[in-house]
């Protein structure tokens, strides 16, 4: 009974689905696992897009997913007396869990404010952990013909001298 609530675009093109994704009230992640004998793999971009806007997410804790948004918040934390975020940047459900996502949707929606606190901390984390040039560092050495790590700084360096910031959307 959500229909006059929920608007299905389908497919959009980037600078439109970047517009509107800054238009919602929060962002889900829903993902179970259905590997049977090997690990989740997928690239989390969509919670890195996610991240960088800086509102609350709702997610599964899989693989990568879940590392990515550790620390998180947990259904239960909700029936506390009083919650009070940390450091930490989403809500995490048990994957394929459908009831205890649509609790944690629910319940994130009933606290902007703890939205509003989980989507800085993400928002904050992406910047901090996730840039283009936190991930590629490591691979700088080798691409550069270098082992030294300090010249590896060097190479991070815009041609004016200040340190590259590109990456993740941000």
């Amino acid at each position: 009974q959500l229909g006059d609530r929920v608007k299905c675009t389908g497919r959009v093109p980037q600078k439109q689905g970047a517009r509107l994704l800054r238009a919602c009230d929060l962002f889900v992640s829903p993902h179970s696992s259905h590997m049977v004998d090997s690990k989740f793999f997928g690239s989390p971009t969509k919670l890195f897009e996610y991240m960088a806007i800086g509102g609350g997410i709702v997610a599964s804790d899989l693989e990568q997913i879940g590392m990515v948004l550790s620390p998180a918040l947990r259904v239960a934390d909700f029936k506390r007396a009083t919650l009070t975020v940390g450091p930490e940047r989403a809500v995490l459900c048990e994957p394929g869990d459908v009831d205890e996502f649509v609790a944690a949707v629910v319940a994130l929606l009933g606290r902007p404010d703890v939205a509003r606190a989980l989507g800085a901390n993400a928002r904050a984390a992406v910047r901090e952990h996730f840039s283009w040039t936190k991930q590629a560092a490591p691979l700088c050495p080798f691409l550069s013909g270098h082992r030294d790590r300090s010249q590896v700084a060097d190479f991070l360096k815009k041609p004016d001298g200040r340190e590259a910031t590109a990456g993740a959307g941000v």
